[in-house]
């Protein structure tokens, strides 16, 4: 069995369907270098027309802005502005894909079985592999979760109801009530990088973001990028099962609702 992280004691584990989930959102995301064709609407349309249940939403102009901090003070640079096309899926609620010059995406806002999600990603990455081919520089995928909670007020003692103590562990040890708090982990694997964001954004409200990814270049395969989303799946999965406790976990699988 393959741990993600050993020291922590994370196993392989499978959740299943969550009726209640505190999914906000979950991407999988290939960057690339430039592809003009991507900014024509022409070009757009024929992969949108590969795709079955697939419908073209909207284009929008969008500009990324990168802030840098270090000894030398804050620097800021933008990139290019450049079209997004954001496609809807007609038969899986929640589900779109965004494609510019520059990224092709698959992301989802609502819960949704994963082999809709890994469908999703071979069938929006494969029309785009037709259309224009090439390598990619980056691919990750990510889970964005927010527990909305009453037991997440503050109080570490209710906090560790909801999550594993080791999260938990210098709020539990001052014992004070927790007002906000934001930690970011990030961990080496022999696929890429585990980046665990967590923390209390408010009272009530939990973030538990989830990322892996690579940087390293490669072919834009859809094939092997569908294998290696299913591969940070399952382990972002087991780092997300491993930070609930299981009463909690057991409580988001039948939909039960918290405590008021």
């Amino acid at each position: 069995m393959t741990c993600v992280m050993t020291s922590m004691g994370v196993e392989d584990r499978t959740i299943g369907r969550l009726q209640r989930s505190p999914l906000r959102l979950a991407i999988a995301q290939a960057r690339m270098s430039p592809r003009p064709a991507l900014e024509d609407l022409q070009t757009v349309g024929a992969i949108a027309e590969r795709l079955d249940g697939w419908k073209l939403l909207g284009r929008h102009v969008s500009q990324e802005t990168q802030v840098l901090v270090n000894h030398a003070g804050i620097r800021e640079s933008a990139r290019p502005a450049e079209t997004v096309s954001v496609l809807e899926s007609t038969a899986r609620a929640g589900l779109r894909a965004a494609i510019s010059p520059t990224s092709v995406a698959v992301e989802c806002d609502r819960y949704t079985e994963w082999p809709d999600m890994r469908e999703a990603i071979t069938v929006v990455f494969t029309a785009v592999a037709e259309a224009v081919g090439g390598d990619r520089d980056r691919f990750g995928v990510r889970y964005v979760n927010e527990i909305d909670d009453e037991r997440a007020a503050g109080d570490p003692r209710q906090l560790a109801a909801l999550l594993a103590e080791p999260l938990l562990g210098a709020a539990l040890a001052v014992g004070r009530p927790l007002l906000m708090s934001l930690q970011e982990l990030r961990f080496a694997d022999k696929h890429g990088q585990l980046v665990v964001r967590h923390g209390l954004r408010q009272p009530g409200i939990y973030m538990l973001d989830l990322d892996y990814f690579t940087d390293q270049p490669g072919p834009f395969d859809p094939d092997a990028l569908t294998t290696l989303a299913e591969e940070y799946h399952r382990r972002i999965e087991s780092v997300f099962a491993w930070s609930l406790q299981d009463e909690f976990l057991e409580e988001l699988r039948s939909g039960k609702e918290p405590p008021k």
